[in-house]
């Protein structure tokens, strides 16, 4: 954690026993201890409330990202929906200008056969 080695250890405890003196030392090194446990404990602790709120942030977009599919998919099957009545639509004004050109060529003959008719 601190990156210190076993001779700077044995170092910090000699110059702690010689300026606190047997006594001192092993409540302080009691305290140490004690509060490097709970620095611990806190980090790990805050590590999983961030995992847990990484998590359900994950969760979230997944729901998202979901949604947007299903969104999409709604579009796509409305778009081939209106794609399909448009195609109708031309089929039936393609139906209707034949049977207007049928019945234009019709009326036509029929012009056509009494001008005939009248010029006799």
């Amino acid at each position: 954690m601190f990156d210190i080695g076993s001779f700077e250890i044995i170092l910090i405890l000699v110059m702690g026993l010689i300026v606190l003196g047997p006594a001192q030392l092993k409540s302080v090194s009691q305290f140490i201890g004690k509060s490097v446990y709970k620095i611990k404990k806190s980090i790990h602790e805050v590590k999983a409330e961030i995992q847990e709120e990484i998590d359900g942030v994950e969760t979230f977009v997944d729901e998202i990202q979901e949604t947007g599919k299903s969104i999409k998919v709604g579009f796509d099957e409305v778009r081939d929906d209106i794609d399909s009545e448009i195609d109708n639509v031309k089929e039936t004004i393609e139906d209707i200008q034949d049977d207007f050109e049928d019945n234009m060529d019709s009326i036509e003959k029929s012009i056509k056969d009494t001008e005939k008719e009248i010029k006799k």
